[in-house]
């Protein structure tokens, strides 16, 4: 008889073992799965890092003759405007900054859908704000992608039979952007209160804003004023010093031959701006990733059955 109680008491440790085994491991991987947030701005961070770097070794020091090789390549190869400059390659319209803007973009607009679905029947005011933000991301997402912006300044620019830069372009930029705006702002005015009891959320939201805000005023800055000619010209100064001997000579022979100063331009609308925008993106991710982390917990704490 004492055997057996000693055998089924055996037998309860191990399984008490396994679970609370078990129920350490689940324990570990919900909170790595809770840092998710501060992993994809990390990874977002990492690959600006990655891309000074390349920027540093190759568009500056010429290391190993990277730079003069892709002066030397066919630009025929290429179904993109080809230019021989890493920032450029890393921060063109559809270069390796914009994918993961989309994915971070798209993410974002599928889980914010994902939340407003999940408390659809249970909060209005919460199914609202997350409605309307998951609209608001994937109407981003469409002009981060499709730049539709620049199709509808062009026909304005038609219509007043204006060149590129011109004033009415520049303003029906400025009502695009300010109508795109005006779609947040009004969420976080009449619906922002849901954000309140999730502080990691609403600092998220708060840094993705703001990159983008300043992505957005430099962008229709440098297009209505020609700030990013000017600011370029600086910023190509502070590099060319960086750089190796033969750098001013590329890159100013590079400018004669295109016939404009281009690449003062695009060290802003594509190194600084995408920059930006990336970050922006990775941030707006991190907050919905945090959102819902929140609304986990809360449900969990509600019903720990």
């Amino acid at each position: 008889m004492n055997d057996k109680s000693e055998e089924r008491k055996s037998s309860s440790t191990a399984v008490e073992k396994i679970w609370l085994e078990k129920s350490a491991e689940q324990k570990e991987t919900e909170e790595k799965r809770t840092h998710l947030p501060e992993y994809v701005v990390g990874f977002s961070l990492l690959t600006i890092l990655v891309s000074l770097v390349l920027i540093y070794y190759i568009d500056l020091q010429n290391a190993a003759g990277l730079r003069d090789m892709l002066f030397d390549l066919n630009p025929d190869y290429f179904f993109f405007d080809y230019r021989p400059f890493v920032f450029y390659h890393w921060y063109r319209n559809g270069g390796v900054a914009e994918l993961f803007q989309w994915l971070f973009l798209g993410g974002t607009a599928l889980i914010t859908s994902f939340i407003a679905a999940r408390v659809m029947d249970k909060d209005r005011r919460t199914f609202l704000f997350w409605g309307i933000m998951a609209v608001f991301f994937m109407l981003m997402l469409i002009e981060d992608a499709g730049d539709p912006r620049h199709t509808f300044r062009s026909y304005v620019q038609a219509i007043f039979s204006e060149p590129y830069q011109g004033t009415m372009g520049s303003i029906s930029e400025l009502v695009y952007f300010s109508l795109l705006g005006l779609i947040p702002i009004y969420a976080l005015i009449r619906y922002g209160q849901v954000l309140q009891d999730c502080l990691r959320g609403l600092i998220y939201f708060g840094a993705g804003f703001l990159f983008y805000a300043l992505a957005t005023v430099l962008s229709f800055l440098g297009s209505a004023v020609g700030l990013y000619n000017q600011a370029g010209n600086v910023l190509r100064e502070i590099l060319i010093e960086w750089g190796d001997p033969l750098l001013y000579y590329q890159w100013y022979s590079f400018d004669v031959e295109e016939g404009w100063e281009f690449v003062s331009f695009f060290l802003m609308d594509s190194l600084v701006e995408e920059a930006l925008e990336l970050m922006g993106a990775a941030a707006f991710l991190a907050a919905a990733i945090s959102y819902y982390y929140h609304l986990e917990h809360k449900r969990k704490a509600s019903d720990p059955g």
